[in-house]
């Protein structure tokens, strides 16, 4: 009879031992999934800024664009002077501002893969 006594007492130690494990091992896999929701979150905001650097500098171009077309509709001749520096500084500032909105494109679409990477890697944790 002790000695049944003796073997359900250190069942019962050898319980309580694998639930604290476990409770330990519950509670670092909560804190890490917190740390990536916190680094997804950081993602997505980023990504939310470049977009709307994107959509402010789309309505730059946009406005150089229409006032291109207006003195191109003027029918401004070629070598009015100060007209046509004019026009050509807005089409350079128009081009410099295409490209740098590709650019911030591309790296938001890697940031985007990044972002689906991640979130495939924390799901399948």
């Amino acid at each position: 009879m002790s000695n049944e006594i003796s073997r359900v007492r250190i069942d019962n130690l050898n319980c309580v031992q694998q639930n604290e494990l476990l409770k330990k091992k519950l509670d670092d896999l909560i804190a890490e999934l917190k740390e990536k929701e916190n680094e997804v979150e950081k993602f997505e905001q980023d990504n939310k800024q470049r977009h709307n650097k994107i959509d402010k500098r789309q309505l730059r171009v946009d406005k150089l664009n229409r006032i291109w077309a207006q003195l191109k509709d003027a029918g401004v001749d070629e070598n009015s002077g100060p007209m046509e520096a004019k026009k050509n500084n807005i089409l350079k500032q128009t081009k410099e501002l295409e490209d740098e909105i590709v650019a911030v494109q591309k790296q938001w679409i890697s940031n985007q893969t990044d972002l689906i990477e991640r979130q495939t890697n924390h799901m399948n944790i």
